[in-house]
């Protein structure tokens, strides 16, 4: 993409989100079932929704109210029933337009890495979720092995030029470290491999994930419920 008009670099980026869903299906399948090892949740807010693929599973599930947050210039193209309502801001920017420890479970998947300020918005998580709610946080593995080997070839982590690249690159001690300066208590960080590594490696892949996440995962996710005396 280097070289090329911006407009163009934004259709692309908007190219390859379509082409992502399966992927967003996959996480949100996953974070889903994460979040109910802990409890099922009554009120769930999704910061950076997407297409709303976790929301959808969310309201086929029962919640009785499911709220996503994603930018002003981003359009949501509602999976499933999309049966949930959208609030448009930048989180960057703006604080979240809802009440302090007001949801049971508070999402947010594959947005820290374009932030310039992701401790902010793990702030604004915390404060709108209930003492003892769930806080659920993804981001991808820019330390995979893979990636590794590419950095070694010479190859950037992450075209500056692209749009919607990312900006910031997280690691296990990473999330451990945003999570206590938020006063968060970890359940669990887990790592989640593309659905074809599970169909082509099976049990391998399961047990390179368990014994080595910050080597084989493709995405990291940290489960984790807000401390009950604040």
């Amino acid at each position: 993409m280097n070289g090329q008009d911006p407009a163009l670099r934004l259709q692309q980026y908007q190219s390859f989100l379509h082409r992502d869903v399966s992927n967003a299906q996959f996480r949100a399948s996953n974070a889903w079932w994460l979040i109910n090892t802990l409890s099922k949740p009554g009120r769930l807010l999704d910061v950076g929704c997407g297409s709303g693929e976790l929301l959808s599973l969310a309201v086929e599930q029962g919640v009785g109210e499911a709220v996503g947050v994603e930018r002003p210039d981003e359009s949501v193209q509602r999976a499933g029933t999309g049966n949930f309502r959208v609030a448009k801001l930048d989180v960057e920017t703006q604080t979240l337009p809802f009440p302090d420890n007001y949801f049971d479970a508070v999402a947010c998947m594959e947005v820290l890495e374009h932030l310039y300020n992701p401790a902010k918005v793990v702030r604004e998580l915390v404060r709108t979720v209930a003492p003892g709610g769930t806080v659920l946080v993804s981001v991808p593995n820019q330390y995979h092995l893979a990636t590794r080997l590419r950095v070694l070839r010479g190859h950037s982590i992450s075209d500056p030029l692209t749009v919607g690249g990312h900006i910031k690159f997280f690691r296990i001690p990473d999330l451990k470290a945003m999570a206590s300066e938020s006063s968060l208590v970890i359940r669990s960080i887990t790592g989640l491999a593309y659905p074809t590594a599970y169909r082509k490696y099976g049990f391998l892949i399961q047990f390179l994930l368990k014994h080595q996440p910050a080597l084989f995962s493709t995405w990291l996710f940290l489960l984790a419920t807000k401390e009950t005396d604040r």
